[in-house]
């Protein structure tokens, strides 16, 4: 081999040396450099909103959780002595001792010292009831009031000397035009056994327009489906939004399954409506319509051309009534209340329920494919 080949060879060699060292410097340092920068950002990225997730249900449950309140349950309990003998006669009486036989969490709703909480909770009228707010002040309960159709009831407190404490915390309740999506994340407050105050769930909401058998004589309609786990000692506690406001009550438990829980929904019109009633009624009232109505299934839908998840069909007006003399008709579908559409977000009942007894509310109605405007009072629902 003549010294030019081996000059060749050399400079060659050299070369693919050098292209060599490049090749290695962008296949280490840029490639998997840039494509690791990447997927560590994609990282920092998700765990930042992760984060903020984490920071949103955090900021709900300190916003909301100095409003919600713990409810103990006492009554005397009669104490039998056990004598299978029968000496000293059966069923006789050894001793009678207060003891605590159940707990709820409620919600603060009003400064006028007005709580929120189900009607099952409070229906032994022989008990006692003492409300404890987050910083372990104990209240006795003054005044019940239940509501006549669903399982809620109103309590007022007082305190040891039956005066009414001050600056009290009072839960941030949504408005009712919020929107609620299938979903949504939320989290509930309660008070664990009775015992773990201002324990807290996360979970979303998996469904809407929920009804259940009715029960105590209470209608479980219109109720929100949850997966948030509610237990003994959190019925009645507030389901909240990631923003911190009330927008559901913890009601029911589907005894056949494990992940399905119920919520009332609530807002401030609602609550608002409510502690108006009770203040120059000195009880729950409900207003209503006369007549008997069903929700629109698809096949008279389809017959009147709308949406099946819109407005109520009338079966019948009652004879000779206001509402019969004001227009209202069989076979009518009303659509709006004072131009808030029904639907699965905002049912019939409920938003008759934004009203009051003698408040005269605007119908939209369709009859024969044309929409009307009706005007009438609503009468007031005996009990």
């Amino acid at each position: 081999m003549t010294i030019k080949q081996l000059v060749v060879i050399a400079i060659i060699s050299f070369l693919f040396s050098i292209l060599g060292v490049v090749a290695v410097f962008f296949w280490i340092i840029k490639p998997e450099h840039y494509f690791g920068q990447k997927a560590v950002l994609e990282t920092i990225k998700h765990k930042e909103s992760l984060i903020e997730v984490q920071n949103a249900v955090i900021d709900s449950i300190e916003k909301t959780s100095p409003s919600v309140v713990n409810i103990m349950i006492s009554k005397n309990l009669v104490f039998y002595l056990n004598d299978p003998m029968g000496a000293f006669g059966q069923g006789s009486v050894i001793s009678e001792k207060r003891a605590n036989i159940g707990w709820g969490s409620w919600i603060l709703i009003s400064k006028k010292w007005y709580i929120l909480t189900n009607k099952h909770v409070i229906s032994d009228l022989d008990a006692d009831y003492s409300v404890i707010l987050k910083d372990g002040t104990t209240y006795k309960v003054d005044k019940i009031r239940v509501d006549p159709l669903i399982d809620l009831a109103v309590i007022r407190i007082v305190d040891s000397k039956n005066r009414q404490p001050d600056n009290l915390p009072i839960a941030p309740i949504a408005s009712i035009d919020q929107k609620v999506r299938i979903g949504q994340f939320v989290v509930a407050i309660w008070n664990a056994l009775g015992e773990y105050q201002n324990s807290a769930n996360f979970g979303i909401i998996s469904g809407r327009n929920r009804s259940l058998d009715s029960w105590q004589k209470n209608l479980y309609i219109w109720l929100y489906q949850t997966d948030t786990p509610i237990n003994p000692g959190n019925s009645w506690g507030p389901l909240v939004d990631l923003a911190g406001n009330v927008i559901w009550i913890t009601t029911a438990i589907n005894a056949y399954a494990n992940s399905i829980w119920f919520a009332l929904p609530i807002s401030k019109e609602f609550v608002t409506t409510l502690l108006d009633t009770i203040e120059t009624e000195q009880k729950i009232v409900k207003p209503f319509i006369g007549i008997q109505y069903s929700d629109l299934d698809k096949k008279i839908a389809q017959e009147l051309k709308i949406s099946s998840e819109t407005g109520v069909y009338v079966q019948q007006v009652i004879p000779s009534t206001p509402w019969a003399v004001a227009g209202l008709l069989s076979w009518d579908v009303i659509l709006s209340i004072n131009d808030r559409l029904i639907n699965q977000d905002l049912p019939f009942l409920y938003q008759l329920s934004l009203y009051k007894p003698g408040e005269t509310v605007s119908l939209t109605i369709l009859r024969n494919e044309t929409e009307k405007k009706l005007s009438l009072e609503l009468g007031k629902l005996q009990h």
